[in-house]
């Protein structure tokens, strides 16, 4: 009975570990090959499932990657590629997002231009711990 109980607080405790892992080896390395961070989509990137919440680009524009929020349930954070001007490449980055709340992903973008990006995800709770997981991965631009 024990075990039966504690299987999907440890599925979403698993889910959440995972989530936090895929983000940071994705998010640094675009960062920092990128001169450039917006919360609004400002490239022509058909295809995108989700509300845009990071674009990041290059001046040379043969960097364009984008981070959307979706909120059909349960909530993701997939990342695409969009150098051609349609989405490719997804990759699902986090598959346990918090739903409901606006403030599941927050991301903060430092400097002017940008020099660092931070995504800080909350995922969901356990019915044995009602405490959401929060977890925020950073990534900094290269230095020129």
């Amino acid at each position: 009975f024990v075990g039966l109980r504690s299987v999907n607080d440890t599925s979403n405790r698993f889910k959440a570990s995972s989530d936090a892992q895929l983000l940071s080896i994705y998010l640094p390395p675009d960062v920092e090959s990128s001169t450039a961070a917006s919360a609004t989509l400002t490239i022509t990137c058909t295809g995108l499932v989700g509300t845009s919440k990071l674009q990041l680009t290059n001046t040379a524009g043969t960097f364009k990657v984008v981070y959307t929020l979706s909120t059909a349930s349960p909530w993701t954070i997939t990342r695409y590629i969009c150098t051609t001007g349609a989405a490719a490449t997804p990759v699902v980055v986090a598959r346990n997002v918090k739903d409901n709340v606006a403030s599941s992903l927050v991301v903060t973008v430092t400097g002017s231009p940008m020099t660092q990006v931070s995504m800080k995800v909350t995922e969901l709770a356990t019915t044995t711990n009602p405490t959401n997981f929060v977890f925020t991965v950073t990534g900094r631009k290269r230095a020129t």
